[in-house]
């Protein structure tokens, strides 16, 4: 809920959290005739609408893994949803992995994008839980987009 909530603070786009891609899209009458396209059906994380243009802007997938099966899962998800007409024109993960070795976090974070074809944002590798050690493990979280 808070990047959710971030997102539309520094936006202002309505976010939508767990809803379908149909959903979004009937609640600004932009179902379209006919039979909808079989991928929207899908429920990102988190949807943004832009309400310029009236159009799905971005979906936005969290994870928290410890490999990367998971992650090429949804990323392969996200790249399906980004074909249709009516689907979003971007897509993220934020993704949060541990381990017990920094280098380990760092290599996840920086080695998952290159392998989907993604770029990485940003990220940051800690081992600080409410402004304590947290021996010998370590966290990462990493902004990733297509």
């Amino acid at each position: 809920m808070y990047i959710a909530n971030e997102v539309y603070r520094k936006t202002g786009h309505t976010v939508y959290v767990d809803a379908s891609t149909k959903k979004t899209l009937r609640d600004h009458s932009e179902g379209g005739r006919g039979r909808p396209a079989a991928n929207l059906g899908e429920r990102p994380d988190i949807t943004v609408w832009n309400r310029s243009a009236n159009t799905l802007r971005a979906a936005i997938e969290l994870k928290r893994t410890m490999n990367f099966a998971p992650v090429a899962k949804d990323a392969d998800r996200l790249m399906k949803s980004l074909k249709g007409d009516r689907g979003p024109k971007s897509a993220y993960m934020v993704v949060y992995v541990e381990a017990k070795s920094a280098q380990t976090v760092k290599k996840r974070l920086t080695m998952w994008p290159k392998k989907l074809g993604w770029r990485l944002l940003q990220y940051k590798v800690d081992n600080q839980v409410n402004g304590e050690r947290d021996e010998p493990w370590h966290w990462g979280i990493g902004l990733m987009r297509t």
